[in-house]
């Protein structure tokens, strides 16, 4: 299996990332994985490796160390990372999320819905009643929403009443 910490370069610098693909065979559907902010690189890689088991090439980048200000700028290096990578299959991509990353992964699903074909996030804050009748409104993908049991939160159920 091909891995790398790779750096994804931006307007105003970089963002690292781990890319695992599987050997063999052609271009690989995409996945991109936005971990927790709180994971290590140690706990990225291992998420990011369990979902290269599956023929899929996966985007991991360590999201959480630039402004959040930045989020759409960057996200949109991802894309076009993807979309520029030989050993992709540029067609939709499957964006999993877990954590605070499941709440980008919402937001980045709705601000390229042209781009992402599947959606699965867990563990996240969730939205407020606004952000997700806006999230609503703009999905076009398969939506997986996924929560801790017993620690039910707050927001839990209103994108899906959006």
């Amino acid at each position: 299996m091909a891995e790398a910490l790779i750096e994804i370069d931006l307007d105003d610098g970089h963002v690292e990332a781990f890319v695992l693909c599987p050997d063999g065979g052609g271009p690989r559907p995409p996945v991109l994985l936005l971990a927790p902010r709180d994971a290590s690189l140690r706990q990225v890689r291992r998420l990011a490796d369990r979902f290269s088991a599956s023929p899929h090439y996966v985007l991991a980048p360590i999201w959480w160390l630039r402004p959040e200000a930045d989020r759409r700028e960057d996200a949109e290096a991802w894309f076009d990372f993807l979309a520029d990578e030989r050993r992709v299959e540029d067609t939709r991509v499957g964006v999993v999320g877990f954590g605070e990353g499941a709440d980008l992964a919402l937001r980045l699903a709705a601000w390229r819905a042209e781009r992402v074909a599947a959606l699965a996030v867990f563990g996240g804050e969730g939205l407020g009643a606004s952000g997700a009748a806006d999230v609503a409104q703009r999905l076009n993908a398969m939506i997986r929403v996924g929560y801790p049991i017993g620690r039910p939160r707050g927001r839990i159920g209103v994108l899906e009443t959006a």
